[in-house]
């Protein structure tokens, strides 16, 4: 994505009790954190550790993700669109990210 302010390629490392995804200039972009331990982790509605490893290689799979996208789409100036649970929906239909939005299906990711 040229002239982008987070370069390519991100990718996500592991701390103690955290992921970091980082973009091309090593640049902290997020940071994921877990619980170690799973039923802690569920009592307190925390990410497990595997579920947080999932959202961090994610988030670092964006540019190529979107430079897919820009080109497969050939110059189509339209609303984004991501799939959701097996549906495609425009990044506008998927809320908050702070309220109910819909969860992704990672097991096509």
């Amino acid at each position: 994505m040229p002239g982008s302010r987070f370069p390519a390629p991100w990718s996500s490392e592991e701390h103690s009790h955290y992921f970091v995804v980082r973009d091309g200039n090593g640049r902290a972009i997020a940071y994921v954190y877990f619980e170690h331990e799973t039923r802690p982790a569920i009592a307190a509605k925390l990410l497990t550790k595997d579920e947080a490893r999932r959202i961090a290689a994610n988030i670092a799979k964006l540019p190529e993700l979107l430079r897919r996208q820009s080109s497969h789409v050939g110059g189509h100036k339209g609303p984004s669109k991501a799939r959701v649970r097996g549906r495609i929906l425009p990044w506008s239909d998927l809320g908050s990210p702070f309220g109910n939005a819909p969860e992704f299906d990672t097991r096509t990711m």
